[in-house]
């Protein structure tokens, strides 16, 4: 065996090892997710059906369908790294390990299309309902809905075209890592997610102003608008931090730690929808009662 040969094998078995926790990891909290869809499910089912709800609980189907197909595609891939790779390896042949290792990414390449469109959709989703709860909360504030609009929009439009970019080009990145439009899409979706938690802490203040003026103290609501704010903070946090891997890996830096990035963006992606069903539903939601001590105060100001 050449020295060549060595440190390939001893690469190859650094990342299968970082591979295999991280799919522990995603396996253990595929399960904590399944838990956290029944409590979700069953928060939506205790309440009245309404329009609101019916394209929350769509939400929460979807996720668990798109986080589904990730644990699938990536227990496959692992099965197929060590079989091709390890058990079925030929000792004593010059070449044989690299031979071995072109023949898993021959077969896994039919997996290789599938992960960016199943991460794509829990993405837009989580996007979707921090958007929709910043929508609703602003209330009449066109401007800014047309901003939230604008930058939803394009965010779908941006996550598209990496995904089909992604498809033609996954040989490339089989062996160079990550491409351009990889950390393009991440970006973007953290700017739609900071303005939209932002838009979220902006309403929390002032319902938080509107409850010193009346001289109640803090509320359910401001719990509620609370754990929004800083479950949306976490989230963006963990964007940046896979941004900022994807980007360094687009350059050959910190390929090492893809795996934990990529099950951490899938893990964080799945959670978060369900955190919100949950954070809104368990408790009283926010928006009507916001809504409406505003009014009540407004009219208050106005009998003066």
């Amino acid at each position: 065996m050449t020295s060549e040969e060595q440190n390939q094998i001893a690469l190859f078995g650094t990342s299968f090892l970082l591979q295999a926790v991280a799919l522990v990891v995603t396996i253990t909290s595929y399960g904590i997710f399944i838990l956290g869809t029944i409590i979700a499910t069953q928060s939506l089912a205790t309440k009245s059906w309404t329009k609101a709800r019916a394209m929350l609980c769509a939400c929460l189907i979807l996720t668990f369908i798109a986080f589904t197909w990730n644990v699938i595609i990536v227990g496959a891939e692992h099965l197929i790294f060590a079989k091709f790779a390890l058990v079925c390896i030929k000792p004593g042949e010059q070449g044989s390990f690299q031979g071995q290792i072109d023949l898993v990414r021959e077969k896994s390449l039919p997996l290789d299309y599938m992960p960016g469109w199943a991460t794509m959709i829990s993405t837009l989703l989580s996007d979707f309902i921090v958007v929709w709860r910043a929508w609703y909360l602003l209330d009449h504030h066109k401007y800014l809905k047309c901003v939230l609009a604008s930058l939803m929009t394009a965010n779908i439009v941006i996550n598209i075209v990496d995904g089909i970019l992604d498809d033609t080009e996954v040989k490339i990145r089989q062996i160079e890592g990550t491409i351009v439009a990889d950390w393009v899409w991440c970006l973007f979706s953290f700017s739609v997610n900071l303005f939209a938690t932002g838009v979220i802490a902006w309403k929390a203040w002032k319902h938080h102003c509107v409850m010193a003026e009346v001289g109640l103290t803090r509320t359910k609501t401001q719990n509620v608008l609370l754990l929004l704010i800083e479950s949306g903070t976490v989230y963006c946090a963990i964007q940046t931090v896979y941004t900022t891997l994807i980007l360094l890996n687009t350059y050959k830096i910190a390929t090492q730690c893809l795996a934990f990035a990529d099950a951490m963006i899938i893990i964080s992606t799945a959670w978060y929808p369900v955190a919100v069903i949950i954070v809104i539903y368990e408790d009283k939601s926010p928006i009507n009662e916001t809504l409406h001590i505003n009014q009540t105060y407004m009219d208050g100001l106005q009998t003066l």
